[in-house]
């Protein structure tokens, strides 16, 4: 009896879980969509028994909406506009602590719920669900009133530091915040930012193809250092005025070259002025572009039937990487972290429903990279319009800035001013 009242508790909540799903599924990670496709074995034979009770119809419909909904999550993360707001915001705030401004810094924190925003390198920072649009944090900012933060500060005394008695003395000095300016500025930086894209996403595109290239030519370099070791013989010939030669061998420059980064050095060197995290957004920019391939190389596996081997290995694969490589704050080059990783995974065979299908890692990689010069294309022809995109949210923050300048009894004191010339200061970083 027992027993039966257990296994209807159980039918009765997982039903329902999966009748609401559309409704927990707001705060679930980005990364959740791979990670419940994974089923355990009693998972499986719960939905075998499900679907002899007539319930699997029920059970697959849920999952198809999970699917659909993790998929425009994962797409909503990936989108370049969103991340074009999001390096732009923690660009300017990098400026701002810069020039001394924590306090601004400190209030734009508070203003997008993010704690330490702009120490962050990764994706996904900003609250996709209440900025859903790329503008949505913009416009969001700009209707927000002028605020008055007052700040109590030790005043400096002329007596001892440790003289016992004497009393603090501390001086309150007031700063004013313009939501509406830092809007317009924060324009201003993501166009700048949208220009140097341009430029970072055709260096992605034109070393994506060096990726194989390298990786077959220092495998080969490295069987025949490890055939002439057998012969104890040297391995490469280095010149003798070089005082370490271990930092020219193949195998010492990992499984394929990472010239991306370089690549951008050398195109900035004769340049003009960049922003101040040029190199970082590029680390990110090969981190979206891989991400957003991933992606899509698995929802066009998961249309073919014939790849349902391939798709169920690297569907785990991800599954159990994503967090490492993807998710929070990540350290510099994690994006070829993944490829040489997925490289260094041996072949292997999958039987499943009576079929044999041999997975190929090394082909994998090819189809992510091919994929990936698509994505880029496209977010160049996307990055080229920002400048037009940005035209009515201009007029629209003109207007109010214009209503607040016409309010009567508006008096210019000197701490505007002094905001006014921290303006100018952080405008001319980005010019």
């Amino acid at each position: 009896m027992m027993v039966s009242m257990v296994i209807t508790i159980a039918l009765y909540l997982c039903i329902s879980i999966d009748a609401f799903s559309p409704f927990f599924s707001v705060e679930i990670r980005p990364s959740y969509f791979w990670t419940v496709l994974d089923e355990s074995s009693f998972q499986k034979s719960f939905i075998s028994s499900l679907s002899s009770r007539g319930m699997g119809t029920l059970h697959a419909k849920n999952r198809r909406h999970d699917e659909d909904s993790s998929l425009a999550r994962n797409k909503a993360r990936t989108c370049i506009k969103q991340f074009l707001t999001q390096r732009s915001v923690q660009s300017f705030m990098h400026v701002l602590s810069e020039v001394r401004d924590p306090h601004t810094v400190q209030w734009m924190e508070d203003f997008g719920d993010s704690k330490n925003l702009h120490l962050f390198h990764g994706i996904g920072a900003l609250n996709q669900t209440r900025f859903y649009a790329w503008d949505s944090f913009l416009i969001e900012l700009a209707n927000e009133n002028q605020k008055e933060i007052i700040i109590s500060t030790l005043k400096k005394s002329c007596w001892s530091k440790n003289n016992p008695y004497v009393e603090p003395e501390y001086v309150e000095i007031q700063v004013e915040i313009d939501p509406p300016s830092l809007s317009s500025r924060i324009l201003s930086v993501r166009e700048q930012l949208a220009r140097e894209w341009m430029v970072d996403l055709k260096i992605i595109s034109s070393t994506s193809d060096q990726i194989l290239e390298s990786y077959f030519s220092n495998t080969m370099q490295q069987r025949i250092n490890e055939d002439r070791d057998e012969k104890d013989e040297c391995p490469v010939d280095f010149d003798p005025d070089f005082g370490d030669a271990s930092s020219f061998l193949p195998e010492q420059r990992g499984v394929f070259d990472r010239i991306a980064m370089s690549t951008l050095t050398n195109t900035i060197a004769f340049g003009g002025v960049v922003s101040p995290l040029r190199r970082r957004n590029l680390d990110l920019l090969i981190l979206l572009s891989t991400q957003e391939s991933i992606h899509r190389l698995m929802d066009q596996m998961m249309q073919d039937s014939s790849m349902d081997g391939t798709y169920n290995w690297f569907r785990t694969y991800y599954s159990t990487q994503v967090h490492r490589y993807f998710d929070g704050n990540q350290k510099i080059g994690r994006a070829d972290d993944f490829i040489e990783g997925l490289m260094l995974t041996p072949p292997c065979v999958k039987s499943e429903g009576g079929k044999v299908t041999t997975v190929d890692p090394i082909r994998l990689v090819e189809k992510i990279l091919d994929i990936r010069k698509v994505v880029v294309e496209e977010w160049v022809d996307i990055v080229s319009n920002v400048s037009k995109e940005h035209i009515d949210m201009r007029r629209h923050l003109f207007e109010m800035q214009m209503k607040k300048c016409s309010t009567p009894g508006k008096v210019r004191n000197s701490s505007e001013n002094d905001i006014s010339n921290l303006e100018e200061n952080i405008e001319g970083h980005f010019q």
